[in-house]
């Protein structure tokens, strides 16, 4: 599988002692990209296996990862705030109080990869015009990129994010914007309660209606749309929506934007999941894990 010399040798090695676990579903994803079961096209397979003949498996496989792996990031802290941040695109993008200067650069780099626009997880693959008259949403929100990518181009940014440690950071992140964006505390859901809030209800209410909506919310995509069927089938231009958390997501998803009108596409390439939502690491068939990132839908 990986090339017989010596740097190939040691790699293969260190995978093996090290991530035993993580060498054996490379090995696993490799063969089975291989194989007459998979359906991806053959230029993603030879792209994906050839990344996968020299490096362990991650969820985004594909050879432009490595221009991020190691890169140095400088990371910076906010002594007034006790909070560590980056500076991307000359702005500062805080994370977590209790997140150390090491971690904080891998998590960096981590989301520069999802964020590249060779990334089957990039938000960048799709074209959407942002304009000033637009209202965002970005439903799982976490360290907040993609709205700091977006602040200065929109009129106003909504965020939901429920974990208390990123809403510190996102806080901070976007204080220089504070008129503008609004930090909501609660999951996203079909049911409106304490914890709760659909869409739909959150932003009749205010009377205003969204023009564009992204969302990472750990598996529960669907359950998103079933709360915002009124701002899908009429107000909502743009929506982009994670596809990899579960095998069918992406199936479903789909039904979810041709039932409103939207047209609909996906992410170039795959990404493979191999840690399931309760932070278990996957065993089993292998196809189940090569998924879609993202799907995109227009009005």
């Amino acid at each position: 599988m990986i090339k017989n010399n010596l740097f190939g040798y040691l790699k293969r090695f260190k995978y093996r002692m090290t991530s035993p676990q993580r060498w054996k579903l490379t090995k696993e994803v490799y063969d089975f990209l291989g194989s007459e079961k998979c359906q991806i096209s053959e230029e993603e397979k030879h792209v994906m296996r050839k990344f996968l003949a020299r490096n362990i498996i991650h969820w985004i496989n594909y050879p432009f990862v490595n221009e991020y792996m190691f890169r140095k990031v400088n990371v910076f802290y906010d002594n007034d705030l006790g909070l560590p941040y980056v500076l991307r695109d000359e702005k500062r993008l805080y994370f977590r109080k209790d997140t150390s200067p090491s971690n904080v650069a891998s998590a960096y780099n981590y989301l520069c990869i999802e964020q590249d626009t060779r990334s089957p997880h990039s938000y960048w693959t799709f074209d959407i015009p942002f304009t000033k008259d637009d209202i965002a949403v970005d439903a799982g929100a976490a360290e907040g990129i993609w709205g700091l990518d977006i602040v200065e181009n929109v009129k106003e940014l909504y965020l939901f994010e429920t974990e208390d440690k990123w809403i510190d950071a996102l806080q901070a992140t976007f204080a220089p914007w504070k008129d503008k964006v609004h930090i909501i505390k609660k999951f996203v859901s079909q049911k409106t309660d304490e914890k709760n809030v659909r869409l739909d209800d959150y932003f009749a209410e205010k009377g205003i209606y969204p023009s564009i909506l992204k969302a990472d919310v750990d598996g529960s995509e669907m359950v998103l749309t079933e709360g915002a069927t009124n701002l899908l089938s009429t107000h909502l231009q743009h929506v982009i929506l994670c596809t990899y958390h579960y095998e069918n997501d992406y199936a479903d998803l789909a039904e979810v934007m041709k039932k409103h009108g939207l047209k609909y596409c996906y992410s170039d390439g795959y990404m493979v999941t191999f840690y399931t939502l309760d932070g278990d690491f996957y065993s089993g068939d292998v196809s189940k894990i090569v998924r879609k990132g993202l799907i995109y839908g227009k009005r």
